[in-house]
This record gives C-alpha cells, structure tokens and sequence, in this order.
C-alpha cells in the first residue's frame, strides 16, 4: 500500500485511520478494475500482519482491523478468494485481552460477511465458536458488537445455507479440507439432497458452503455450557437451524437433546423460556413429520397395489390371447403356437421397460415436496434419553423430569411400535414417580401410567405356538375323513388279525360305576391316543393302518342304534390292546357297549 497510508493507518487518533481506510478502499478498487491480485494479496498480507502481531501498539491492530474492513468493502464478494488469508487470523482477535481489539474485529468481520454473503459459511464452524465466546463477554459494546454480527450471520444461514456452492475455488479447497477432518469423518454423515448437484456436477464434486452434519459435532461440545449468555447463543442459532426445512435438523435431535435439556434448570428464566419453546416446536415438528410420513407410506402402498393389479390384468389378458382352441389338433396348433411357449412367455416378460417394474418409492419422489417427507427420525434414541431423565440422580430437575415424562406420553400415541419396546423400563421409572409428592411430576406420572397400560391393552393378542394336543389332533383326524358321497366302508372283524399274546380281560362295568375313572390324560401310554379318539366324532372311523387303509370298528351296530343319546367319548380304560403286525389297534370288546361314564373334556 501507499506508504502515506500505512502510516495514517497506524496514527492514535480514529479519525485519520478512517480516513486512510477510506483511501486504501480506493486503491483496492483501482487495483481490482486493472486485475492485479498479486498487489491486492500483497496488501492483504500487510494488514494481516498488523493486527495479528501482539507486539504492534494498540493503533496499529486497530489500525490493520479497519483498513482490512475497507478492503472487503472494495473487493465485495470478490473478496471470498483471499479470506484464507485471514479469517483464521482475524478470529484469534475475538479472544484477545484487549476489549478494543475485540470490537473491532467483530467490527471487521462484519463488513467481510456483508459482502461475501454465502462464501462465508464455508468457516461456519470457526465464526460460530469464536462468537460463542464474545457472546458473554464482559465488555457491553464488544457484545453489542457481536450481537449484530450473530444477526447478520443467522440471516444468511436462513437465506443460503441449504443451497449455496463455493463459487470461487479457494474457498471450495477450504470446504474441502473441512470434509478431510478427522473428527469430521468419523463423528458426521453428509447429507445427500438434490441440492448437491451444481453444474452438471455429481454429489462427491459438488459440496454447499454449509454443511449441517459438520457442525453438529461442535454443537455436541458446546451444549454442556453453564453460562447463560452462552446458552442462550446456543438455543437461538438451534432455533434458526431448525426453521429450514431442508436441513433437517430434527435428524441429529439426539446428538444434543440431553445437554439442552438440563437447560431447563437454569437459574436464569429467559434461558428457560426459550428452551420450552424450542423443545416444544421439535416435538410438534416430530408429530408432524410422523404423521406426513404415514400418509405418503399409505400413498406409496396404495401406488404399488393398483401397479401390481394392473401388470396381473395385463398377464391375465395376454394368456388368454395365447390359450389355443382346444378342439385343434397337435399338428394345427404347433401351426400357429412355438413349441417353446416358455421361452417366447420369458422374451415377452424381458421386454416390458424397466420404469413399469416395481421398485422402491422414495418419499421425495411422490408428489410435490413438503417439509417432514423423507426425513429419518431416531425415535428409539430419543426415547432412551427421556427414560435416563427419569432416574433418581440429583443433577435431573423437577422440570427436566416432568418434560420427559409427557414427551414419553405424546410419543405413546405418535409411535407407540417404538414406545413399547420400552415397557419394562418405563414402569420402572414411572411408579416410582407416581408415588412422589410433587404435582406437576405426579400428574405427568399418572397420565403416562394411563396411557401406556392403554396402549398395552390395545396391542393385538400373541399368536400361541401349536401345541401337542392340537398337533395330535390334526395328525389323528387327517386320515379319518371320509369325503362326501363315498361309499360306507366294509368293517371286518377281528378275527382275521394275525392273534398274538393274551390280553387282560377289560374290568367290568360295575367297577368302573364304583369309582369313577382317573382323567384321560393321567392314563400312561394312552395319552396319545386318547387326543385323537376325543376330538373326532362318531361317525368318523379310526384308520386300520396294518390292513392298507381299511377301517376298524367294533360292533358297529351297537354304536348306531343310539342316535339320540349325545356324543361321549370312548373311554380308554375299557378297550384293550390288540397287537397286529404293525402296532396296536383298539377293540371295544365281545358284545359290550363301548360308552364310557366318563364326563366329556
């Protein structure tokens, strides 16, 4: 720069070094109009120096901090190629013991902002920490001064942090090392948007000057303030984070929901306020996107149905173009029909276009756009926070645990498929609380108590495992049917099975009036028999397996001739075994009745 510059620029009267930044504006100018970067980067670099170095007096870092906010001023947007110079430079300036100094360059970096608009927000992270720090600082007009670099800065996030691209390749470098942090590796996930393409570009070369998943990370660190000049930084930019749809905010609500809510206990009843507002629109928003997500899934289904019907109409329609006359002889239909129906059936299916196949929907592809379509909410993480609040540690607040536990209400009925999951340990934390001589904790205890055991009673009963009896059964009445309109089957007698060793003579009928049998079921090694012979009725016949599907019956006559008499069933204890060659079948005895006194089961 000029040499009378320079030193007007470090005089300790203001009014010179206004003046002298008011001519350097001028040089800068000129030397832009006539494309000499390599004189505009020199004279960058000077006043860098000058501010930077805590070892010039007083005047001179001022002095550095004003003409550096005339050169922005000349350059506009321009500037943008040559803030890696000094932002990082400029920011250490916000930390220094000096409040002057401090004021000025917040003085500075608002100019730079006006100007350079979107290109700024590829140093987000820095400027917002640095700010956090000016914030609450103790000097009122450096806080002033930082508060109107806040409101500008949250102004062009609003208005171009969801869409704005570097323009200007150093500050595409500079968003690019941002992504080759490590911390920003591991800790974010980019977020993949249409946005993303600029230019023809695809979305690995095309990155937006703000990225959300970027700074959620510093967001996590800084939560966990105590200063309430500094907590109340935090709720307002979560706030204003929060009211663009297109970053979708609600996404990362778990990395920071915990830390905010111990704001709720602050001494401090604006920092208090602001946060039940602010919890209170992220719960209304996650009641929202559920609800829009729902409908479009219904929507989606519905789409997928009437596609599905129509490829089955139009399949139906085509085989019946191709079924050939059946009163065609083999000769004339191999005339007009190929041999091989299934491969021309197969070339037929390959050429129907790939966009008519079913594919998976995606929420912003139905429909116009609206905000809380296609946005991914981790609602078990949530819920996993609400449930530690409730715990019995001393630094949880009455009112942190009284908010838990209504979110824990409202999202009974938003998505109770992930509430209820929790059962056991939402009872665990809920009773004790409903025992608890506080109101406002009582009371939300009790309606989310109510809610839950609703909830539970409303949940559709489990479907039971089969068990033995009922495998039984349908093993044992399978073969047993005999189908309508089939002859009745010949009963052979007894005498044609091949004997075999003695059988015990059945008690008689008298003992058996007496004392009444055991249950069925207490009876060893006719269990599984008895299953069967209970469940089917009497005109059934059981199968003779050894005389290949005839069946048996003892003395059918007897059992024919009491149509009146209801349906009992046989009793076990007085049919004895008769061994033939593959196994036993029952026999119900010479000339006895075969009826049991036994009750039904």
């Amino acid at each position: 720069m000029d040499t009378s510059i320079s030193k007007q620029l470090v005089d300790k009267l203001y009014e010179k070094r206004k003046s002298a930044a008011l001519e350097l504006e001028k040089q800068i100018r000129e030397s832009h109009q006539q494309g000499d970067f390599r004189k505009i980067s020199q004279i960058i670099d000077q006043l860098v120096d000058m501010f930077s170095n805590a070892s010039n007096p007083l005047q001179a870092r001022n002095g550095g901090l004003i003409g550096l906010a005339g050169t922005a001023i000349a350059l506009g947007a321009d500037i943008a190629p040559y803030m890696d110079k000094f932002v990082n430079s400029l920011l250490v300036c916000f930390t220094d013991s000096e409040h002057r100094v401090r004021y000025f360059s917040a003085e500075c970096l608002y100019n730079i902002a006006k100007v350079s608009k979107g290109e700024i927000l590829v140093y987000f992270n820095e400027i917002f920490d640095a700010l956090s720090k000016l914030a609450a600082d103790a000097e009122m007009s450096v806080k002033n001064g930082a508060e109107l670099l806040d409101r500008l800065l949250k102004d062009i996030v609003s208005e171009t942090a969801s869409v704005y691209v570097p323009q200007y390749p150093e500050t595409e470098k500079a968003r690019r090392r941002a992504d080759e942090k490590p911390s920003v590796s591991v800790g974010g996930v980019l977020i993949a948007h249409p946005d993303d393409l600029a230019s023809g570009e695809d979305i690995q070369t095309a990155r937006k000057a703000f990225s959300l998943a970027h700074f959620l990370p510093l967001l996590k660190e800084r939560i966990y303030v105590l200063n309430p000049f500094t907590r109340s930084y935090l709720v307002s930019w979560i706030a204003v984070l929060d009211s663009v749809p297109e970053l979708e905010l609600i996404s990362y609500l778990p990395e920071f929901l915990e830390g905010l809510l111990k704001y709720l206990s602050d001494p401090t009843e604006d920092v208090r306020i602001a946060t039940e507002n602010l919890l209170a629109d992220f719960l209304r928003e996650i009641r929202h996107d559920t609800n829009v997500q729902r409908q479009h899934e219904e929507q989606a289904k519905a789409k997928r149905e009437a596609e599905a019907a129509s490829v089955r109409s139009r399949g139906v329609e085509g085989d019946r173009e191709k079924l050939p006359d059946i009163t065609m002889s083999h000769s004339e239909r191999a005339t007009f029909i190929p041999e091989n129906d299934d491969v021309s059936t197969f070339d037929n299916d390959s050429d129907t276009p790939i966009d008519e196949k079913e594919h998976e929907p995606d929420g912003r592809d139905i429909g116009n756009w609206e905000p809380g379509q296609g946005v991914k909410i981790d609602y078990a993480a949530i819920v996993e926070i609400l449930v530690k609040q409730l715990d019995t540690q001393p630094e949880h607040d009455e009112i942190q645990q009284s908010l838990a536990l209504r979110w824990l209400s409202d999202f009974l009925t938003i998505v109770p498929e992930v509430t209820v999951p929790f059962t056991p340990r939402l009872v665990e934390v809920i009773l004790p609380n409903i025992a608890r001589d506080i109101t406002i904790i009582q009371f939300a205890a009790q309606r989310t108590n109510k809610l839950l055991f609703n909830t539970i009673q409303a949940l559709p009963p489990p479907t039971e495992p089969p068990t033995r009896q009922s495998t039984d059964k349908t093993i044992s009445s399978g073969p047993s049917q005999i189908a309508p309109g089939s002859p009745t089957p010949t009963i052979p007698s007894l005498g044609h099975a091949r004997p075999t060793k003695d059988l015990p003579a059945p008690p008689k009928d008298s003992s058996l009036s007496e004392s009444p049998p055991e249950p069925l079921a207490s009876q060893p090694g006719t269990q599984e028999r008895t299953y069967g012979t209970l469940q089917r009725p009497r005109s059934s016949l059981p199968l003779d397996q050894t005389r290949g599907g005839n069946l048996t019956q003892g003395h059918a006559e007897t059992t024919n001739s009491q149509p009146s008499r209801p349906e009992s069933p046989t009793s076990a204890i007085s049919i004895p075994h008769v061994q033939t060659e593959s196994g036993s079948i029952y026999d119900t005895g010479e000339g006895q009745g075969s009826f049991s006194t036994t009750k039904p089961l």
